[in-house]
């Protein structure tokens, strides 16, 4: 498995907004990846400061999905930037809707953390070589040759 450190992650998110833009969509200051990409910048501070101090205290136990969402934004992205896709830019609206933190969804706005999940792992597969298509029912894996449809599923309280 890689390791990131926090900035390295963000420089590696530096074309994100840029490809958004390229897909015809508009980058939201204020929806969950970017409210993440906020959180990482935090924690790169803190840890940054951290190495000085040895005090690490700007990392709030609040900040750690966002910061994994941050990740997921990584591997999205470089899985997917080079493939202007009209289904994934369909995919990328909908997922960067809803609110920034799980523990605020219900039934009415959850929708763009299942679209999300779908999304982080199709590039997860397309990461370790698998090729993914956004399709219905939501992923299609081809896999040496054999072809598997994927309907993407999170159990909800």
């Amino acid at each position: 498995m890689e390791k990131f450190k926090y900035s390295d992650l963000l420089r590696r998110l530096e074309g994100f907004d840029a490809w958004l833009i390229g897909m015809g969509l508009t980058p939201r200051p204020n929806d969950r990846v970017h409210e993440a990409i906020k959180i990482l910048r935090k924690a790169d501070e803190a840890s940054r400061k951290g190495h000085e101090t040895g005090i690490y205290s700007d990392i709030q136990p609040g900040d750690w999905f966002p910061i994994i969402e941050a990740l997921e934004a990584h591997d999205v992205f470089t899985a997917f930037q080079n493939e202007p896709s009209p289904a994934i830019a369909a995919e990328l609206k909908r997922a960067l809707s809803g609110p920034i933190q799980p523990v605020d969804e219900n039934p009415k706005n959850r929708d763009g953390r299942n679209i999300w999940f779908e999304l982080a792992l199709a590039a997860e597969w397309k990461l370790r070589g698998a090729s993914v298509c956004i399709e219905e029912p939501d992923l299609r894996l081809v896999r040496d040759g054999i072809a598997f449809l994927v309907a993407c599923k999170r159990c909800h309280p």
